[in-house]
């Protein structure tokens, strides 16, 4: 195994949090914000114009998530390789940097499916759509205890 995609990169994680609110803005999103934790950049939402009107999406960046990859990465060799000192590579603001990295390939690569017309905005960031309560679908499938039931006609 090795490290995540862009585990050595030195983009700040508010230079590509720019970027994403830059990209997401020349995709079309009519509103696009930042959220903060700690005077750092922690998320995204942004409102598109789908086929269906214009709906609201929120992206979490999960540094959390990637720091515990990173440190497991490292527990198993995988930076061994670089000359970096020990825990260069999980600390909670390289973290931060790869998560944010990550999540502006993600997002250039989904703005590109949609750019192909292989996938309109609606399909494409379907699991991030804000629903009524404030949830978003991938929160409320994850609660969920099981899936609704579809009728025959939403297959």
């Amino acid at each position: 195994m090795s490290g995540p995609k862009d585990y050595t990169t030195k983009i700040g994680a508010q230079q590509t949090a720019n970027e994403c609110v830059s990209l997401l803005a020349r995709a079309g999103a009519d509103h696009v914000a930042l959220a903060f934790d700690q005077r750092r950049p922690s998320g995204l939402s942004f409102r598109l114009n789908t086929p269906i009107g214009p709906r609201d999406f929120r992206l979490p960046v999960n540094v959390a998530g990637m720091r515990k990859r990173l440190e497991r990465s490292e527990a198993e060799g995988d930076f061994a390789g670089a000359r970096q000192r020990r825990g260069a590579f999980s600390s909670r603001e390289h973290a931060e940097r790869v998560a944010w990295r990550v999540c502006w390939h993600w997002l250039d690569s989904v703005v590109a499916l949609v750019q192909a017309e292989m996938a309109d905005m609606s399909e494409a960031f379907a699991q991030y759509r804000v629903l009524p309560g404030g949830q978003t679908v991938a929160e409320y499938l994850a609660a969920a205890d099981e899936l609704p039931a579809l009728e025959a006609g939403d297959r």
